[in-house]
């Protein structure tokens, strides 16, 4: 009986992970400090209202990384949200958790990253969430399409995908 139960607890945890994205080794939050443009993303309930969005970083004194998201409708800001995000293991620096407060809290894994931090991709466990971030609004559509297919190669449900409006 223990040995089914040991057996039972591998199996589940082995598919519960499974389809968790592999995160990129590290980042240099000076250099992903600053305003990133979000040209794709997921369908998520905070993103209805948002034709487009900006995310801003800045480094905090206490190690921390300030959050401000930015929702544009029309042209136009239709609303903001400020958190703060850390890195609960110190030991993946690329997985990050951002807090906004009101028990809201968010996963953000850094899963690609443009050597030139140009662009970057942020998703979760269970590749639940995606957003395809990028320095300039719109990003160049040969670039995005191979983006896309990269992660198609990596198990994403491509075909969900939102492209921002521009």
């Amino acid at each position: 009986m223990k040995n089914l139960i040991i057996a039972a607890l591998t199996l589940f945890s082995r598919f519960s992970f499974a389809d968790d994205p592999a995160v990129v080794a590290s980042v240099d939050l000076q250099r992903y400090a600053g305003l990133w443009y979000q040209v794709a993303h997921f369908p998520s309930f905070f993103l209805n209202s948002c034709d487009r969005s900006t995310a801003e970083y800045t480094l905090r004194n206490d190690g921390t990384i300030g959050v401000l998201n930015t929702c544009y409708s029309n042209n136009k800001v239709n609303s903001t949200i400020e958190g703060v995000a850390s890195a609960p293991n110190s030991n993946e620096p690329t997985k990050l958790q951002v807090d906004f407060g009101f028990f809201f809290k968010g996963n953000y894994w850094i899963v690609e990253l443009d050597p030139n931090y140009q662009w970057a991709v942020v998703s979760g466990p269970g590749k639940s969430s995606l957003f395809i971030l990028s320095r300039q609004g719109p990003m160049d559509s040969v670039l995005l399409d191979s983006i896309i297919q990269k992660l198609k190669t990596s198990g994403f449900e491509t075909n969900k995908i939102i492209l921002d409006k521009y």
